[in-house]
């Protein structure tokens, strides 16, 4: 069985100015799929990135690996990466299409294909994605890997994984917010969800590594960056994180109340953030970096 594929790619140097459009797309993924589809596959790149990055500037730009629930029960999982093209805004999407009531190959959990190396980062010449059978997990989240990233974040582990329970005991109320310097570490806690969730809810577990607009992310885990965090305008204005450590960067998180975006409705969801607190040590001192 090949996976159903779509690229979806912003306008390069050279373009007519036609804007983002599908480059290639298999045969047989229904015209309502790919409209939604449009909505969930743009990239905004990091605020303050240069008008004209570099190759450097352009690789150190976040991912966007997400794993979507569409209006039809159906499933899209993408990653998106910057390119150079006209300004800052460049980018090339990648995404696989999954039926309603299909899985990845094996039952492998979505979060295990982050990096793996069939993902592509142009459209295939031709406009026709060639076949692929499978999205073979690469060695970022190994037993070791995996260990030593909970160690270093070990003081809000506990927070956290309560945070997450209420997300999946209300999937269309709540959403989980966290704040990294790096989408890996963003991945590296959604591996961790699933690694320590029920099989069937790790499965339906739908996430995003980044985004510039958590508050109209249809997503239950978001990804962001610092200077992305939605501000704490709970009822007591309470800030649901840890306090920066000297030369740290954040492993913060909010769950932010509120109905979800419903696939497809192009609607946003609420900007506030939850006001209920947790306590978080003042001055962490773990490996890794935390907030």
């Amino acid at each position: 069985m090949s996976l159903a594929q779509l690229h979806y790619t912003s306008a390069t140097a050279g373009d007519d100015g036609g804007g983002a459009r599908f480059t290639a797309v298999s045969a047989g993924i229904p015209t309502p799929v790919l409209a939604e589809a449009e909505q969930l596959l743009g990239y905004a790149p990091p605020a303050g990135a240069p008008y004209h990055p570099t190759t450097g500037e352009l690789r150190s730009f976040p991912e966007a690996f997400s794993f979507s629930t569409l209006s039809d029960g159906s499933h899209l999982l993408s990653r998106t990466v910057a390119l150079d093209g006209p300004g800052a805004g460049g980018f090339h999407a990648h995404a696989v299409h999954l039926p309603a009531g299909t899985r990845l190959p094996g039952d492998a959990l979505p979060i295990t294909a982050w990096r793996s190396p069939n993902w592509a980062s142009v459209a295939p010449v031709g406009g026709t994605p060639g076949p692929m059978a499978a999205l073979p997990a690469s060695a970022a989240f190994g037993p070791e890997a995996l260990n030593d990233f909970a160690v270093s974040r070990s003081p809000w582990l506990a927070a956290v994984f309560a945070d997450l329970r209420r997300v999946c005991e209300e999937p269309a109320q709540a959403r989980l917010v966290l704040v990294e310097r790096q989408c890996a570490d963003v991945a590296r806690w959604i591996a961790l969800a699933g690694a320590v969730l029920p099989p069937e809810t790790a499965q339906r577990l739908t996430f995003t590594t980044y985004t510039r607009r958590p508050s109209g992310s249809p997503h239950q885990i978001v990804g962001v960056l610092p200077e992305d965090a939605p501000e704490p305008t709970g009822p007591d204005g309470a800030f649901l994180g840890c306090a920066t450590a000297p030369g740290r960067a954040p492993a913060s998180r909010w769950a932010m109340p509120g109905p979800r975006p419903a696939p497809g409705s192009g609607a946003t969801g609420p900007p506030s953030c939850s006001g209920w607190r947790r306590s978080c040590p003042a001055n962490p001192s773990p490996p890794g970096r935390s907030r």
